[in-house]
């Protein structure tokens, strides 16, 4: 038989995981899953009997190419939801208010203190543009970190802490503002004590939040957008999914590394997901939502109209609407003409109503799209009901705490009774070969070609 380290690998972590679930007596598919693991112990039986012969095994056994972390089982919120993606939202709308030249649409939802703020950060961000720490094409970019942590990074803390009072953390305390600002605290500090005898709630929230300024947010800002991460357009996703058909749908959604510009690559996606909500936010700020999310969106609110009560102009769904598109510099009307009409209409940006607005109708969903896939709120709203869908974590997973290569040899101890290894170079391998000699399953020659 001839298979990859990968496949055997997979099927040993399958046949663990429809273990764990058979755990569940409440679960539907406790018969199929009894069956597969029927079967995959046939399997192990089998090859219990049989020798592994392993080519290029300096490879296969790499420290640095062996994976440690395999999770499993249902998929559970991240902790701190949903702060983990609202902080980062209003963190970041910040920033890229202060780089635009235009504070008209947020006149009026903007207090005095926030547009100060943003106005202070502007002059930061035009400073850095002159002397070559920020980069303004194709949009903002860091390019100095130093610059980030000197003239950026106040900025930031004012913002979270605004965000602060508005999560229920005392920001007036002095202690608050001196944890966030340095990026490592003396445990000796009055700060660290003042900190621990803070609730658990807060501790986790401010841990969160000084995790953001000081690594995630410099990181992400030095991203160029469709060039090092971005996100998947319609044909990128189309060409995808004819190559994968079972490629994880949050590939889809979500930011995922880009190897080149407008090249997406072809399976990985970020491990971090403070990164990864992160470089969305920016993603669908910087390039605009998909014609299927505006879809998605509009579905959603025409179905929280139905459920509403009163005229469909002062439920809550279709003030929203009507103040979406008046952000974007549209009006509402109840119908649209045809002809030139229709044209004088799409050039004076109207859009029909929430209530008379038909999926159906591609030129009413094409016009609405047009005008609103730019917009900061429907991107907000849109992200809000995205993130709890795809930024979920599984809880259980096997965590070796052994070095790879020895995980690895234990994994193939338990599956076949001999080992052989075949490898290009014998003195490279070497510091694999002693774990082998110590168990007595690896055959073991060196041959001069």
């Amino acid at each position: 038989m001839v298979t990859t380290p990968s496949s055997l690998k997979s099927m040993m972590l399958k046949t663990i995981e429809n273990m764990l679930g058979m755990r569940d007596s409440g679960n539907p598919k406790n018969k199929a899953l009894q069956r597969q693991v029927k079967e995959a112990s046939k399997l192990f039986a089998l090859l219990k009997d049989a020798i592994i012969i392993m080519d290029e095994v300096d490879m296969i056994l790499h420290p640095l190419k062996s994976e440690l972390n395999f999770p499993m089982g249902p998929k559970e919120p991240l902790p701190d939801s949903p702060m983990r993606w609202k902080f980062p939202i209003y963190l970041l709308s910040f920033f890229l208010r202060a780089g635009s030249e235009d504070l008209a649409q947020h006149a009026g939802v903007l207090t005095s203190k926030q547009v100060s703020i943003i106005d202070e950060m502007r002059e930061v961000l035009k400073d850095g543009a002159k002397d070559g720490s920020l980069q303004r094409r194709p949009h903002w970019v860091l390019v100095s970190p130093q610059f980030y942590a000197q003239k950026l990074l106040p900025s930031f803390v004012e913002i979270s802490l605004l965000y602060c009072d508005k999560s229920g953390i005392d920001s007036k305390q002095p202690w608050v503002r001196s944890y966030l600002c340095v990026e490592k605290v003396d445990s000796g500090s009055e700060e660290a004590a003042a900190f621990l005898n803070s609730s658990e709630q807060d501790r986790g929230r401010l841990n969160m939040i000084r995790a953001w300024l000081h690594l995630v947010l410099p990181h992400i800002l030095q991203k160029v957008d469709r060039v090092s991460f971005g996100l998947m357009n319609e044909q990128d996703c189309k060409r995808a999914l004819e190559s994968d058909p079972r490629m994880p749908r949050s590939r889809l959604h979500l930011a995922i590394p880009f190897v080149g510009k407008d090249a997406p690559s072809s399976a990985s996606e970020f491990a971090h997901p403070d990164v990864t909500v992160g470089l969305t936010i920016l993603g669908y700020r910087y390039e605009g939502l998909r014609l299927e999310h505006m879809k998605d969106i509009l579905r959603s609110l025409k179905a929280n109209l139905s459920r509403e009560i009163g005229p469909p102009e002062k439920r809550p769904s279709g003030v929203m609407f009507e103040g979406w598109i008046s952000q974007a510099g549209g009006v509402v009307v109840q119908c649209l003409g045809t002809g030139n009409a229709q044209r004088a209409d799409n050039e004076q940006r109207r859009v029909v109503s929430l209530d008379r607005l038909r999926l159906s109708n591609v030129e009413q969903v094409q016009m609405t799209f047009d005008l609103l896939r730019l917009q900061e709120a429907v991107i907000e709203y849109f992200l809000l009901h995205l993130f709890p869908q795809y930024m979920r974590h599984q809880q259980v997973g096997i965590y070796p705490q052994i070095p790879p290569s020895r995980h690895a040899i234990h994994v193939l101890s338990s599956c076949f009774s001999r080992i052989c290894c075949c490898m290009g170079c014998y003195m490279h391998s070497n510091r694999h070969l002693p774990i082998f000699a110590a168990q007595d399953q690896c055959i073991r020659a060196r041959v001069r070609i």
